[in-house]
């Protein structure tokens, strides 16, 4: 475990900077408690392990994004995002291919545009000087200079793959259907690349999702289950 924090630090700092690492630094600090206590929580509860989890996963079966974890509180009124969360949260997600970065991405690598005439390009700058983008990346003095990192990554994924460290961050809706929360840019990416599977880092469950797990690690997998649930990775741990 330490050495993911120190990885993930690093990680941070080299790609995000020093501001964001203080940011992140903060939040854990915040939060860590938090895991704590709903780690307890929920092993009381619950007949099943509700821990965070990494999955190898194939990127095309990772259709649909959600925004992060302070949206997700928002919506459903919570100050701590549990491991479990009950709520229409879930109902929040979008087509990866409908949204404005992978458009905008797609425009860009496959048909040779340049940013400027990206939806994204426009998104941005409107209000660039508060944007999540800008507030990201500080020392970016213009939204061409933040869209310009991800030239970066394109070409650094395009040469390399996609880095194990870099993976992304998702929930489990109530039907087992992964939503991605953080990193859709790489996925985009990893997408219009063809990357067959990335690391999907798997934070928070639907509560009928976490139910069923238990339903099937206390009765097996029976056909008002679906026969389609049975290679479903986050079952494996409850079907062995």
């Amino acid at each position: 475990m330490s050495f993911y924090y120190a990885r993930r630090t690093a990680e941070i700092l080299r790609e995000e900077g020093f501001i964001k690492l203080s940011i992140e630094t903060k939040r854990f600090l915040f939060y860590f408690p938090w895991k704590k206590y709903d780690t307890l929580r929920n092993g009381i509860k619950y007949d099943t392990v509700c821990e965070v989890k990494t999955y190898q996963l194939p990127v095309a079966e990772l259709e649909y994004s959600i925004d992060g974890t302070g949206e997700i509180k928002e919506s459903e009124g919570v100050d701590y995002v549990s491991t479990v969360l009950d709520g229409d949260w879930y109902k929040r997600k979008e087509s990866i291919y409908d949204g404005i970065k992978y458009r905008s991405l797609h425009k860009r690598y496959c048909e040779g545009a340049s940013w400027q005439e990206t939806l994204y390009y426009d998104y941005i700058s409107d209000d660039f000087e508060s944007s999540r983008l800008h507030r990201k990346y500080p020392n970016a003095a213009s939204p061409i200079e933040v869209l310009e990192i991800y030239d970066g990554i394109y070409e650094d994924m395009r040469r390399n793959g996609f880095r194990e460290e870099s993976h992304l961050r998702g929930c489990i809706g109530p039907d087992g259907t992964y939503i991605i929360s953080d990193g859709r840019h790489r996925l985009a990416l990893a997408k219009i690349l063809g990357i067959d599977t990335v690391p999907v880092e798997v934070y928070l469950r639907h509560k009928q999702w976490q139910e069923l797990r238990d339903d099937i690690h206390n009765n097996g997998l029976c056909k008002s289950h679906g026969e389609h649930l049975r290679n479903h990775p986050d079952l494996q741990d409850v079907l062995d």
